[in-house]
């Protein structure tokens, strides 16, 4: 595309080449993931679930970030100034091979948005403002990378900062209690007993172990294990939805990580405070492909 004086064939030529390039780096990337070390990149696509050109759309996007004179090419191709990222519209140009697939992905953006709003800032907001799909205005949308993506891919072991007063992760372990081990397991029969990664929700008193039984399931099943407080998070008011998206996006960056909303408060149908809360955490978790556990003194 940065070269005019290229006919159709050498263009297709280059393009077909590009492709085989980025996916010999990508399957060197899987094989170094199957032998036991992370690659930041490769792991976020396959946890976003980002399909090849997708995945095109994020590498070129943080070459932006990571190296200005790519971003000075795109400003230069755009003929636009001060837009040096590059646009759904521009990947779709530079990716495609025919006119006919050019149409295909534009048609599986449309269906995806979800999906790249984990790794593009401004994305979770655009889709929920405008029923714009990428036949439209998204089309000349700047992918610009999320900073939290932005860290995870310098430091993988990074942490949202937005989270950090809400959730943690970590496993909750009253020392050598293990009274409540026969529940985990009733816990995990349960979970692997769901036709789909779900929910579930623990009551009983204050100090009961209700984390703990969380806890000894996730060791079980060799998963992380995200703490978010229900308590601040509800205190977040109008934030609660975006909250909730970045949570998601958390436990998928850390291996679809348990996440665990504990110290749910209420219980009362009187309280709506309390029922809207709740409403809010399954309504925003019911896409949720992986398992979730509500823990409260309170039964629902």
């Amino acid at each position: 595309l940065l070269r005019e004086d290229e006919d159709g064939g050498q263009l297709l030529q280059r393009k077909k080449e590009r492709r085989r390039y980025l996916m010999a780096i990508r399957q060197k990337g899987r094989n170094t993931i199957r032998a036991g070390r992370i690659i930041p990149m490769e792991y976020l696509l396959h946890a976003f679930g980002l399909n090849e050109f997708e995945a095109y759309m994020v590498i070129l996007s943080w070459a932006c970030e990571a190296d200005p004179r790519i971003g000075t090419l795109l400003e230069a191709v755009n003929g636009r100034t001060g837009i040096r990222l590059p646009t759904t519209a521009f990947c779709l140009e530079a990716y495609s091979l025919t006119e006919e697939e050019r149409m295909r992905l534009m048609k599986d953006c449309t269906g995806h948005w979800e999906q790249l709003s984990f790794a593009f800032d401004g994305i979770y907001e655009e889709i929920r403002k405008t029923v714009q799909t990428c036949a439209g205005g998204m089309l000349e949308l700047g992918l610009k990378l999320d900073h939290r993506i932005v860290a995870y891919l310098y430091d993988y072991a990074s942490e949202d900062p937005v989270l950090e007063e809400i959730a943690e992760y970590g496993y909750s372990d009253p020392g050598e209690l293990l009274i409540h081990q026969e529940t985990a397991r009733q816990i995990a029969r349960i979970c692997e007993s769901l036709e789909r990664p779900g929910g579930v929700f623990i009551s009983g008193e204050r100090g009961a172990g209700k984390k703990y039984q969380v806890s000894c399931w996730c060791r079980t099943a060799h998963k992380e294990l995200l703490l978010v407080d229900a308590k601040r998070l509800g205190a977040r008011g109008d934030q609660l939805s975006k909250l909730l998206f970045r949570i998601m996006r958390e436990a998928l960056l850390r291996g679809k990580a348990a996440v665990c909303f504990y110290d749910i408060p209420g219980g009362s149908q009187e309280d709506a405070a309390d029922q809207e809360l709740m409403e809010t955490l399954l309504g925003g978790m019911k896409e949720w492909n992986g398992t979730v556990f509500f823990t409260s003194e309170y039964e629902w």
